[in-house]
């Protein structure tokens, strides 16, 4: 029922942030914007689940890879929508790129992250070796219940720079901040996997 519901809220709030409102004074010359609703959407701790990952509850702004999908390929924001799935799971998890399974989201070096590393894409740890096996790195994510996607035992988290939503902007990791709103992340389980 808890889905249900989850779903219906976002079918309304997807609707009503696509309707423009209306302009309060005749004969002016811009209409009123229109405020992109916030859905807060539940943490999602069981999985796995295929999902585009997106900015801080803007339904329309999610990560997407700035080229082929192949190691090294940085990772952006999209307004359209029509960003990257990933797969992943609750707890400590591989961020995986549904297209290529073999790729994950990363940032920093092999070892370690640090202010401003860029999001890209890199070769998952083998498939062999279980995440709950693989030693902290730039890799391995947890999703929290403060809606961050934060390195394995690492203070840095997935960040927008600047909060930019504009597209094309870079997606690094920062040192881990809880008012610092760059850094919420929603997913949404389209595709629900037993």
């Amino acid at each position: 029922m808890n889905l249900v519901n989850t779903l219906l809220a976002f079918i309304l709030a997807t609707l009503a942030a696509a309707i423009p409102a209306p302009n309060p004074v005749p004969g002016a010359d811009k209409p009123t914007p229109v405020i992109e609703a916030r859905i807060p959407l539940p943490t999602y701790t069981h999985g796995p689940i295929n999902t585009t990952i997106q900015f801080s509850g803007f339904i329309t702004t999610v990560l997407q890879a700035n080229g082929p999908i192949a190691a090294g390929t940085p990772v952006v924001i999209n307004q359209d929508g029509q960003g990257t799935y990933f797969n992943l799971q609750g707890g400590a998890t591989y961020v995986r790129v549904v297209d290529d399974m073999s790729l994950c989201l990363a940032a920093g070096d092999d070892a370690n992250a640090y202010d401003g590393a860029v999001a890209h894409l890199a070769k998952c740890p083998s498939e062999c070796q279980p995440v709950s096996q693989t030693q902290p790195g730039p890799t391995v994510w947890e999703y929290t219940s403060a809606s961050r996607l934060q390195l394995k035992s690492q203070n840095y988290c997935l960040d927008l720079e600047n909060g930019n939503r504009a597209d094309g902007t870079k997606v690094q990791v920062w040192q881990c901040d809880p008012n610092n709103q760059n850094q919420q992340w929603l997913m949404f389980p389209w595709i629900l996997q037993p």
